[in-house]
């Protein structure tokens, strides 16, 4: 449920990223063709920005699709390795957490300042903070939920499930997601 709920908001987020960048070329080409824009685009395609990223943090986490470097990781004993994938995962909840806070507080502040954008839309600052906090929001549960469960892992001495949950994918793991990826492809045209 929350990796399917996850995997939509970062869809809907991609959506909003795609739109933008529509709504950009839109422009360009209005401003090439008949000389004037609609101004607009600067201002609506940073908040897709930051709203469709904040979207697809929660299921990047999930997919494990985080950058981290892992050089030594594989050189640690497996308790040590158990322990810094719960030391990363509760590293970004925390991260999370002070984000969401801090995002909370410019919401409050926009509202209760009853802020406006600049701009010809004179959008109200608190829709589009609002809805980049809630996406926030959803991250935040997520990767305190992540971390919930790796520290249950880690206290099992489960070393599989906390990698499942909050190690780097392995070798074998992207090749194998790689090769089923290149399969459905093969089937999808065979199909056609």
């Amino acid at each position: 449920m929350i990796a399917a709920t996850s995997r939509q908001f970062a869809r809907a987020g991609g959506v909003l990223l795609l739109a933008s960048a529509l709504l950009i070329s839109a422009e360009i080409i209005a401003r090439k063709l008949f000389g004037a824009g609609w101004n607009i685009a600067t201002e609506l395609s940073g908040y897709a920005l930051a709203i469709g990223s904040a979207l697809a943090f929660a299921d990047t986490m999930i997919a494990r699709a985080h950058i981290r470097v892992d050089v030594l990781y594989g050189r640690f004993p497996r308790r040590a390795r158990m322990l810094l994938d719960l030391l990363s995962a509760a590293s970004l909840a925390l991260f999370a957490l002070m984000l969401a806070w801090r995002i909370a507080e410019v919401v409050a502040e926009s509202w209760w300042l009853d802020a406006h954008e600049n701009t010809t839309l004179a959008t109200p600052l608190v829709i589009p903070q609002g809805l980049w906090w809630l996406a926030v929001l959803w991250f935040t549960f997520v990767a305190c939920w992540i971390t919930l469960r790796t520290a249950a892992a880690v206290a099992r001495g489960d070393a599989a499930a906390v990698r499942a949950l909050a190690g780097p994918p392995g070798i074998e793991e992207e090749l194998d997601e790689a090769m089923e990826d290149a399969r459905r492809r093969q089937a999808g045209r065979a199909g056609r």
